[in-house]
């Protein structure tokens, strides 16, 4: 693939489901902690909605983690340990029981909380609310 088909939408999706397995790390540093300890990385619902197994790598305390940890939609791996991350690729990749579950769930997940008309609909009615809570017009 070229750089300007990396451009192309259909082309990206084409890539990711194409993949083995995609990553979604988080770094263990307390600054990177910091910076996404109340944040899901965009990336997360779009890989999700690939159908691809995911791997998530970072303490079980940050949303990516966590969210996956409590919905079972992908292997995650909660120490910064290679042997341990190793591990974690070599389960996602090879029991195909688990990931045919992950992936199921991950798409399942996708389709019923990250869609794009769902999440606008509930920003649009989280706005509302905020305003006629302070007295302003919905």
């Amino acid at each position: 693939m070229t750089v300007a088909a990396w451009g192309d939408r259909a082309a990206q999706i084409r890539v990711l489901q194409e993949a083995h397995l995609l990553l979604i790390p988080v770094n263990f540093d307390a600054a990177s902690l910091r910076f996404v300890q109340y944040s899901l990385p965009g990336k997360t619902s779009a890989y999700m909605a690939t159908g691809t197994p995911l791997l998530v790598v970072g303490p079980a305390h940050v949303p990516p983690a966590a969210y996956a940890l409590r919905e079972g939609f992908a292997e995650v791996v909660t120490q910064p340990d290679v042997a341990a991350i190793a591990d974690g690729i070599r389960r996602a990749l090879c029991d195909r029981p688990r990931r045919i579950d992950f992936s199921t769930r991950a798409v399942a997940l996708a389709r019923e909380r990250h869609d794009r008309p769902l999440v606008v609909e509930g920003f649009r009615q989280a706005l509302a609310g905020a305003a006629a809570s302070r007295g302003g017009t919905p």
